[in-house]
């Protein structure tokens, strides 16, 4: 919500709508991935949720990218420098924590597999 404020009041335009409309779009699917895991009885396979975690990451680092474009681009003009900086950082920011759940969720699967094929 915050977000949306300081981009219409300090950053009106096409590459300020760019990140929301990414963001937007994979929330979309984040949360039809919740309500699909809600309704079903055996719940979601963990290979689906690496999946999720991964358009999680995809988002970030393509956000990321536009960052750096902006900061190439618009250093001077109609964007604030610190709002460039904080968009780049917020970005790196959760690219960073994603990779490590991403990881973290890898690691569950090999033990969870490991576990099932040694009960068999």
């Amino acid at each position: 919500m915050w977000g949306w404020f300081f981009a219409c009041r300090y950053a009106c335009g096409g590459d300020t709508y760019f990140p929301a409309s990414v963001n937007s779009a994979t929330r979309a699917v984040v949360y039809a991935f919740y309500s699909w895991s809600l309704l079903t009885e055996c719940g979601v396979p963990l290979v689906q949720k690496a999946h999720i975690t991964e358009l999680q990451m995809f988002q970030f680092a393509i956000c990321a990218c536009h960052a750096l474009s902006c900061m190439y681009n618009f250093w001077n003009m109609q964007i604030p420098k610190m709002v460039l900086v904080i968009y780049f950082v917020v970005m790196m920011n959760g690219l960073v924590l994603y990779t490590d759940f991403h990881h973290q969720v890898e690691g569950s699967m090999t033990v969870y597999q490991y576990h099932f094929w040694n009960l068999a």
